[in-house]
C-alpha cells in the first residue's frame, strides 16, 4: 500500500512537478561548452583512420611520446579482463612489441595490430562512425595473415581479437561458439585508461604528449557524450534527496496501479475488448495467474497447445505486465514451452531443426531461442521492439495487440508442429 494520505496527493503532485522542472533546467545547461579537440577543428572527428593513427601512436612504446609502454599496459589490462590474455605472455622488453595500423591481410585490414613475434597478437577493430559488420569480424577471425604476421604460427590461445565501439551492438559477438572470437571494449574504457595515464603526478612525461593524449580523450568524450559537468550531477542528486518522498510515493502508486488494475484489465482488453487481435476466435484462450508476491500474468495460447491426455504439451505466449516496463513504455512478450514430456521434447527438436523456416516467418521484433530441457524460451521480444507512450493503458493494450498480431505466422508454425504429433523424425515435419 502507498503510505500517502489522500489529503497529501496535491502536495505530492506539486513536488513532482517542481522536481521535473528543476531536472529539465539542469540537464539543459549540463552540456557545458568546451574548447574543441584538434580533430574536430580540422573536421576529422569522425574519420576512423585518424582515430586509429592517433591511438596506434600512443600505444607504440617506440614512438617519441615519452610514455613508453604505460598506455599499452593499461589497454592490455583491459584485454586481459575480457579475454584469456595474461601478463605471463608478455616479454618484459617493450622493444619487442610491434604495432601496425591498417595491417593489410588476405581478408581486409584490421585497424590496429599489436604483437610480440612468435608469442601473441591482438587484432583491434575500431568503430567511430561506421556501423557494426559481423561479416567483417568473422573474416578477421578466419584470416590466415595480417601484413607480415602469419596467423597459423600462433597457437589459438595466443590469438586475441578486440572490437572497440561506443556500446555493444545487436548481434555481437557474431559467432559465440567460434574457437576465437572478438571481445568488446568500449571507447569509455579507453578514455578511462587515458585518464589513468595522464592523472597527476605526471611531471615525468612530456607536457606536449600529455596535452595531445588529453586532446584525444576529449575527442572520445565528444563522441560518446560520456562527460557531464560535476555540478550538474551534484545538483541533480540534491534535487532527488529533496523530493525523494514524493518520488517514492509516486513509484509505489505505480506498482499498485499495475497490481490492482492493469494486471487484470489487459486480459479482457485482448480476449473480449477493443484490442482483440485480428486472428482471435473461440480457439484462443488466456490463462490468468497471480500470487501474493507478484502482479498477475497470463499465458496466451490456442486450446490445442495445452493438452494433458495422450499428448502432454504446454506451449504458450507469456506476458507479465510490470511497473518497470509500464513506466518506460516497453512491452515484453515471450513464446515458451514448459515441461519435459516426450511430446514437448519433440516440439523443441522440430523447432530447432527447422530454424531457417522459423526465422523466415518470425517478425524482426522477436529473437529466436533454442528451447531445451533447461531453456523454455522459443521466442523473446527484442528490447525496445514494442514501445508505447509510458503510463498510457490504451497505448499499452495496443502494443500488446500489435505484438500478438505480428506473431500470427509463428502461431501457425506451432499449430503445424502440434498437428503432426507424435513423430520420431523432426526433420520430416513439413512446415
Amino acid at each position: 500500500m502507498v503510505d500517502v494520505e489522500f489529503r497529501d496527493i496535491d502536495r505530492t503532485v506539486s513536488d513532482l512537478r517542481d522536481f521535473a522542472q528543476r531536472v529539465e533546467a539542469l540537464t539543459e545547461r549540463g552540456d557545458i561548452r568546451r574548447p574543441w579537440p584538434t580533430l574536430r577543428i580540422l573536421g576529422r572527428r569522425n574519420r576512423e583512420r585518424y582515430w586509429q593513427a592517433y591511438l596506434a601512436y600512443f600505444l607504440d612504446p617506440s614512438k617519441p611520446h615519452g610514455f613508453r609502454g604505460v598506455l599499452l599496459e593499461e589497454i592490455l589490462e583491459m584485454v586481459s579482463e575480457e579475454t584469456s590474455f595474461t601478463r605471463d605472455l608478455l616479454h618484459p622488453d617493450w622493444d619487442l612489441v610491434e604495432i601496425e595500423a591498417e595491417a593489410s591481410g588476405d581478408d581486409g585490414r584490421p585497424d590496429i595490430l599489436i604483437y610480440q613475434p612468435d608469442r601473441w597478437f591482438i587484432c583491434f577493430e575500431l568503430k567511430v562512425n561506421a556501423s557494426y559488420d559481423a561479416g567483417q569480424l568473422k573474416r578477421y577471425v578466419e584470416a590466415t595473415e595480417f601484413s607480415n604476421l602469419d596467423v597459423t604460427e600462433y597457437d589459438p590461445e595466443r590469438r586475441f581479437y578486440i572490437y572497440i565501439d561506443t556500446e555493444q551492438p545487436t548481434g555481437f559477438p557474431p559467432d559465440a561458439d567460434a574457437e576465437n572470437e572478438f571481445a568488446m571494449v568500449t571507447w569509455n574504457e579507453i578514455a578511462r585508461a587515458i585518464d589513468t595515464v595522464t592523472a597527476p603526478p605526471n611531471g615525468h612525461y612530456p607536457v606536449r604528449s600529455i596535452e595531445q593524449l588529453r586532446d584525444y580523450r576529449e575527442l572520445i568524450s565528444y563522441k560518446t557524450n560520456m562527460d557531464q559537468d560535476d555540478r550538474t550531477y551534484r545538483e541533480l542528486k540534491d534535487e532527488y534527496i529533496e523530493h525523494r518522498d514524493a518520488i517514492r510515493a509516486a513509484n509505489e502508486a505505480g506498482k499498485e496501479f499495475i497490481a490492482r488494475n492493469l494486471a487484470h484489465e489487459w486480459v479482457s482488453a485482448i480476449s473480449t475488448g477493443d484490442f482483440q487481435p485480428d486472428f482471435w476466435d473461440e480457439n484462443w484462450a488466456i490463462h490468468y495467474r497471480e500470487n501474493r508476491d507478484s502482479p498477475g500474468w497470463g499465458q496466451i495460447y490456442r486450446r490445442n497447445w495445452k493438452q494433458k491426455d495422450d499428448i502432454d504439451i504446454d506451449v504458450h505466449f507469456e506476458h507479465k505486465p510490470r511497473w518497470k516496463h509500464f513506466q518506460k513504455g516497453v512491452l515484453v512478450l515471450n513464446l515458451e514451452i514448459e515441461g519435459g514430456s516426450d511430446a514437448n521434447d519433440s516440439i523443441k527438436s522440430c523447432w530447432n531443426e527447422n530454424k531457417d523456416v522459423v526465422r523466415s516467418r518470425t517478425p524482426e521484433t522477436m529473437e529466436i531461442g533454442s528451447p531445451s530441457r533447461r531453456n523454455k524460451y522459443m521466442l523473446k521480444s527484442k528490447d525496445g521492439a514494442y514501445e508505447y507512450t509510458p503510463g498510457d493503458p490504451d497505448a499499452y493494450f495496443e502494443a500488446l495487440q500489435d505484438a500478438l498480431e505480428d506473431n500470427k505466422p509463428v502461431a501457425e508454425i506451432v499449430d503445424e508442429i502440434i498437428t503432426e504429433l507424435p513423430f520420431e523424425d523432426p526433420t520430416a515435419v513439413q512446415l
